[in-house]
């Protein structure tokens, strides 16, 4: 996942927390608790920034400025630390990594520290291991750079500051009114041209980079809570952004008409904190989003195309070794009771034959009648909507017929 901030319990009054705790979910498994997890060293600090540059390295970027490089290329499949490196701040000073970008092609790692004018560039080895590159000294022009996104070449790279913007400086427009310094969010660049800015007044808005023209804009109510407030699907054929009341809005990225809305069930005040999406190389959708209300855990809530059950992570659970022992026992009394009546059963009507069971018709979710009103891409694939049923479901225009579904 690529967030903000991994932990789960939140402490109001500090918007970073040093216990460095990485959990990592299996978004295919039935449990709602992590598969793994690692706790980073004190030295490193919390866990600011996550980027997984494929699908066996993991970067992490702490509060303290450092790069962790963590690889699954092992037998056991387990998180093995490759390599960590002080990126931002001098050691005395703490500075927290506040983006990191990748590019395959130039295999070149970019990171951002927070509030420090600071940009560092490195190559990426085939295990994951940083190797810092030279940059001359005066090439960042502008005050905080918060964001940073590569070319297509993947040899430039472009900067997102939260500079006052100057319109003749080709920095889109602040004499236009757009946006000032608190108003500005998160932005995210497409392999378009096309720059998408979230902000924290009214919507997002698009823009061509080459020109820095406005060529289209969403607007709907904003959570100014949210620090990750822009993703997209399908190689940016749709913009992901929440809004308020725990919804996250769909939109066609051609002309930000809305395609559909996911609902984070959740309570009435929960607000939606980052929201990150991708579609895998099996052309499979994943919504990752976190929420959290005043006074409550944090909840982290995954939507898989094709899944038959909701993946939700919510507060973990304290386990104690005594309560695992306790409850091991009794289910293997309530197993042993059980198979001592039913066995004689059982044997007496077996006809020698074995039936298989298909999961799906177990989990089968109800079909919309009217289907002439779903969302469709260019190439006819259905994306997300929301039913009269209160599901949330993908449908196949093959044979009009839900096939996974999660329920709030």
């Amino acid at each position: 996942m690529h967030r903000s901030d991994s932990t789960l319990a939140p402490i109001p009054e500090r918007q970073m927390d040093d216990d460095g705790t990485l959990l990592l979910f299996d978004t295919t498994s039935k449990s709602q608790l992590p598969q793994q997890f690692r706790v980073l060293s004190f030295e490193f600090g919390g866990i600011s920034e996550l980027f997984w540059i494929n699908s066996d390295i993991l970067v992490v970027g702490t509060t303290r400025g450092f790069l962790v490089v963590y690889s699954l290329a092992n037998d056991a499949r387990c998180l093995f630390e490759m390599c960590h490196v002080k990126a931002h701040g001098d050691g005395v000073s703490q500075v927290a990594v506040q983006c990191i970008e990748y590019n395959n092609k130039s295999k070149c790692l970019a990171s951002v520290g927070q509030g420090s004018n600071s940009i560092r560039l490195w190559d990426v080895a085939d295990d994951g291991t940083l190797i810092p590159q030279h940059m001359k000294s005066g090439l960042i022009a502008y005050d905080e750079p918060r964001f940073v996104a590569f070319g297509k070449d993947g040899l430039t790279f472009r900067t997102f500051s939260l500079s006052t913007w100057d319109a003749t400086d080709h920095i889109l427009g602040h004499e236009a009114g757009v946006f000032n310094d608190r108003q500005l969010g998160n932005a995210l660049l497409l392999d378009d041209g096309r720059l998408i800015i979230f902000n924290v007044k009214d919507g997002l808005d698009i823009y061509d980079s080459a020109n820095f023209n406005h060529v289209a804009a969403a607007r709907f109510e904003i959570n100014g809570c949210c620090s990750q407030a822009i993703s997209t699907l399908r190689n940016g054929s749709y913009i992901l952004s929440p809004s308020k009341k725990g919804y996250i809005n769909i939109f066609h990225a051609t002309n930000t008409t809305r395609a559909g809305r996911i609902y984070v069930k959740a309570n009435r005040s929960d607000q939606v904190q980052a929201i990150h999406s991708i579609t895998d190389i099996s052309k499979r959708d994943v919504v990752v989003a976190i929420s959290c209300a005043e006074g409550h855990p944090s909840r982290i809530s995954v939507w898989a195309a094709g899944s038959q059950k909701s993946q939700s992570g919510s507060k973990i659970a304290d386990y104690s070794t005594a309560r695992i022992v306790l409850l091991s026992i009794f289910v293997y009394g309530l197993c042993h009771l059980a198979t001592s009546i039913l066995a004689p059963l059982a044997l007496s009507r077996s006809t020698g034959r074995m039936t298989t069971f298909n999961p799906a018709v177990l989990a089968s979710v109800p079909a919309i009648s009217d289907l002439s009103t779903l969302p469709k891409d260019e190439d006819g694939n259905p994306i997300y909507i929301r039913s009269e049923e209160g599901q949330l479901g993908q449908f196949s225009a093959r044979n009009q017929r839900p096939w996974g579904a999660i329920t709030w």
